[in-house]
């Protein structure tokens, strides 16, 4: 669970906060009367997270994804020396 963090507490410890997003697997939210305003996390976890979104919004790429993991469970796989050498 992300830990909230109080936007006074956020202003006042801003640095320390981003020293540990950037060492350590840490993000929190920021918080205004108690309801969330604002997410802090790190750059790393922002790429993943839009390369993510982008492939899911794909829907030839997902469904060809979700037709893969049917085949795999049914065993069905391909030499990968066939498909490249014939």
């Amino acid at each position: 669970m992300i830990e909230a963090v109080p936007i006074t507490e956020a202003r006042q410890n801003f640095l320390p906060l981003l020293a540990r997003v950037e060492s350590e697997a840490y993000s929190f939210s920021v918080t205004r009367h108690g309801r969330p305003v604002a997410v802090v996390l790190s750059y790393e976890d922002y790429r993943r997270m839009s390369e993510t979104l982008k492939l899911m919004k794909d829907h030839v790429l997902s469904a060809r994804q979700i037709q893969g993991l049917d085949e795999a469970q049914r065993g069905e796989f391909f030499d990968i020396n066939e498909i490249y050498h014939g």
